[in-house]
């Protein structure tokens, strides 16, 4: 098919994404503005035992090793640099996951209605 005709496939794809993108954003505003929001936003979660579960998927999604294999190609030199990728981010959420720990080491005392 060659690159002057496949190149139009991606294209294709990426305009049609944002067009989608951009009516639902449009009729989810049209919605809002008609009948107000559905659920009230709040920008950072409660500090309670409920939310508690949101910590834990800030630091998983904070190491991020899924996107190593899409972007393998595009990586310098991987066999040096995802593994080290692997130890320093492996480092960032074993000292998140002790920060949590030591944060909630004496939960017991600091329970619902005390």
């Amino acid at each position: 098919m060659g690159l002057r005709i496949g190149k139009w496939a991606g294209i294709l794809g990426a305009v049609s994404s944002y067009l989608l993108a951009a009516l639902l954003i449009g009729f989810g505003i049209f919605v809002a503005w008609r009948s107000g929001p559905a659920t009230h936003f709040h920008l950072m979660p409660a500090l309670n035992f409920n939310s508690l579960n949101f910590w834990s998927q800030i630091a998983f999604a904070f190491v991020g090793l899924e996107v190593a294999p899409i972007l393998g190609g595009e990586i310098f030199d991987p066999d040096r640099a995802i593994p080290r990728a692997a130890w320093i981010s492996g480092g960032y959420r074993r000292d998140a996951v002790a920060a949590a720990a030591r944060k909630n080491q004496h939960a017991d005392r600091i329970g619902p209605g005390r």
